[in-house]
């Protein structure tokens, strides 16, 4: 064994994947984009990763959530080392460009449909409606479809999903695409030259074979392991003709060994399907960091923004379908509008002061400045109580879920002339009785 070509999946395996190269002395050259922790480039030499590193994309997702002025997200990611190592970079972007993750929603890797049907339920329920998916594609296309089955995918919601799910999303069949419209994804550029249309031509032919399911859009994936495959057979044949003339042409050639095919792979460089193959010294890709903006829409993908290193800002050239078929950008929260029930107070009326339907005092305007603190986005309007005997009383109210409604009523039928005051029964069920 002289080399090896691998995708690991998670962040173990592409640890393994690491100390075995290096233990053997041998090239690993890995087409997913997760890297080994970060102590263990400069220490992993034999580890040589030809895709782009995941952990790269917050800085453009930052600048997806940016662009719409989304001041939270749900970060919705696998329950593992490779689903969790994007948060402390996501969150660190986000805070520094005033943004936040309101909450981590963690999901299993084998997780059953039962369990998918709880998590979409804990996300219906809360206020942010825009969430980040981070996760490996095949179970990001389950959520997708369990979210579409609880209504998720309607008017109001966001989803934005990472690249691992951007560079498999061509090669999802369509009743998973149908599930998923208005989905938001990025994924390094992908240009469709004439040298890919005639891989991808052949490609198809032979695999269709044996599977006629096959779908025909070529993903990242499957570009980065031809490259790969191509990165090493080329660096295979530099070595041998390397020894070949090391020997002065006599008959008896050096072996190859993985050190030397090591040197030849990081040297190799051409025109991929993916790409320019160029690696540095440590055996990362050379690239300039750039990613198109991909909406899910109809039966594939379109290509809606871009962003580059080069100008760090979104750049959006065409109108962003979301869910629900609408070209509106989706709210932060689902916010509803309020009304706040204020107490008569006949004490201190510098603490609260009800007079001619004006409602004043330092608790309403410390109130008015945690809303606005809180760019509450809903209406909200002050409902007089002077039924309640205390604080108490109307905390009490709250718990028992008196319609706010009822007050206004009780309150305009105390006020109507001629009317006397008389005995309020209220009860407990959300729909409040009355007995005048």
């Amino acid at each position: 064994m002289q080399a090896i070509i691998a995708a690991p999946q998670t962040l173990a395996e592409a640890n393994f994947m690491a100390r075995l190269g290096n233990h053997n002395r041998i090239p690993i050259l890995s087409f997913s984009g997760i890297s080994p922790t970060s102590e263990q480039p400069y220490t992993m030499p034999y580890f040589v990763q030809t895709a782009a590193n995941d952990l790269l994309q917050t800085t453009p997702i930052v600048s997806i959530v940016m662009y719409f002025s989304w001041t939270k997200v749900v970060l919705v990611c696998e329950d593992s080392a490779y689903g969790t190592s994007i948060l402390p970079r996501l969150t660190n972007e986000l805070e520094g460009k005033g943004s936040r993750i309101s909450e981590v929603v963690l999901v299993p890797v084998g997780a059953t449909d039962g369990h998918l049907v709880k998590v979409m339920d804990r996300l219906k329920h809360m206020e942010t409606r825009v969430f980040i998916v981070h996760m490996r594609s095949s179970l990001a296309a389950r959520i997708f479809v369990m979210a579409n089955g609880a209504r998720m995918m309607s008017k109001g919601y966001a989803w934005i999903a990472t690249s691992s799910f951007g560079n498999e999303v061509g090669s999802l069949g369509s009743h998973d695409i149908n599930s998923m419209e208005g989905v938001v994804t990025l994924r390094p550029p992908f240009i469709e030259t004439d040298h890919v249309k005639r891989f991808f031509a052949k490609f198809q032919r032979k695999i269709s074979s044996y599977d006629d399911h096959f779908h025909n859009d070529p993903s990242m994936l499957l570009l980065w392991a031809y490259d790969a495959a191509w990165a090493i057979a080329t660096a295979a044949e530099k070595a041998r003709l390397s020894s070949l003339a090391s020997t002065s042409g006599t008959q008896h050639k050096l072996p190859i060994t993985g050190g030397m095919l090591l040197v030849s792979v990081l040297k190799t460089t051409f025109d991929g399907l993916a790409g320019k193959f160029k690696l540095n010294n440590k055996g990362y890709q050379q690239w300039s960091m750039s990613y198109d903006i991909l909406n899910v829409i109809g039966k594939g993908t379109r290509t809606v923004g871009t962003w580059t290193q080069e100008h760090p800002s979104l750049i959006c050239s065409k109108n962003i379908i979301w869910p629900g078929v609408s070209t509106n950008v989706p709210k932060v929260s689902s916010t509803k509008d309020l009304r706040i029930a204020v107490p008569v107070n006949h004490g201190f009326q510098e603490f609260v002061n009800v007079s001619s339907n004006k409602f004043t005092g330092c608790c309403i305007y410390l109130f008015e400045r945690v809303m606005k603190e809180l760019k509450y986005e809903g209406k909200y309007e002050y409902v007089q109580d002077n039924d309640s005997e205390d604080c108490n009383h109307l905390v009490e109210k709250v718990h028992n879920k008196v319609s706010i409604e009822l007050l206004t009523n009780i309150y305009s039928l105390r006020t109507r002339k001629g009317h006397t005051r008389k005995k309020v029964i209220l009860d407990s069920d959300p729909v409040s009785k009355t007995q005048l």
